[in-house]
């Protein structure tokens, strides 16, 4: 569990990497960021008004999680079912 914590308009947003499968690559691992939905709410509007930190911030998330997920220290593993749940 690797939680890389997002500071944004001075408030800190809980984001986590996990080892995700990429069927497309036959099987290589790659890591991705997920998020709480909060952090999409703290930065959308910038995001639709084009401030460049903002877009850098959403580029880097490869999904955001209903509200509290991650806030709730779930394992990797059940990141890994809910991406799973949630693309699928």
């Amino acid at each position: 569990m690797t939680v890389d914590p997002i500071v944004y308009n001075g408030k800190e947003y809980v984001t986590r990497w996990v080892h995700l499968m990429n069927v497309e690559y036959h099987g290589q691992a790659e890591n991705v960021r997920v998020a709480d939905y909060e952090l999409w709410v703290a930065i959308e509007d910038d995001y639709n008004d084009n401030v460049p930190e903002a877009v850098e911030i959403d580029n880097g998330i490869y999904y955001y999680c209903d509200s509290g997920f991650l806030a709730g220290e779930p394992t990797d593993d059940e990141i890994r079912e809910y991406l799973r749940e949630s693309l699928t």
